[in-house]
């Protein structure tokens, strides 16, 4: 697919624009993340008391523990007051998928997969943590890798 990008003057509105043949999951995917208004979560810095601004691309995954809500990622753990359905719904845009009833996964953050005992598997993450994912949530994991069996 062709590519163009334009720069504007300010105070010009931005603007993207699609010249497509039909409209598919790809296609809408890309318009969701266009749409969605804030790239990023404002965050709580437990150790600063302070809030932060983390974008999604930097979130390894997000974990609820005792009905609070924790963003992960390689500079720390956030606190962050939605619960985790409500990111959830943010994040399906974007490469997050729900690996167990209490853990939200960002795609890019695997670096391996491996199967384990009761059906469940381990990702290995790019910062050398490891995940479980729930044999629930397995089949899911595998059509948004594109693993599916046809």
């Amino acid at each position: 697919m062709k590519t163009d990008i334009h720069f504007i003057q300010k105070p010009q509105s931005e603007y993207v624009s699609f010249h497509i043949y039909e409209l598919n999951p790809a296609i809408e995917k890309l318009v969701q993340q266009v749409e969605q208004s804030a790239p990023f979560f404002l965050a709580k810095d437990p150790e600063k008391d302070s809030m932060k601004k983390i974008y999604y691309h930097d979130i390894l995954y997000i974990e609820s523990v005792d009905k609070k809500s924790f963003l992960y990622t390689t500079d720390g753990v956030f606190l962050i007051k939605e619960k985790l359905f409500e990111l959830e719904e943010h994040l399906e845009a974007h490469d997050y998928i729900r690996i167990s009833k209490s853990m939200i996964l960002n795609i890019d953050s695997i670096a391996a997969i491996s199967p384990k005992t009761s059906g469940r598997f381990e990702a290995s993450l790019t910062n050398k943590e490891k995940v479980m994912i729930s044999r629930f949530y397995i089949q899911a994991l595998k059509e948004k890798l594109g693993l599916r069996r046809k």
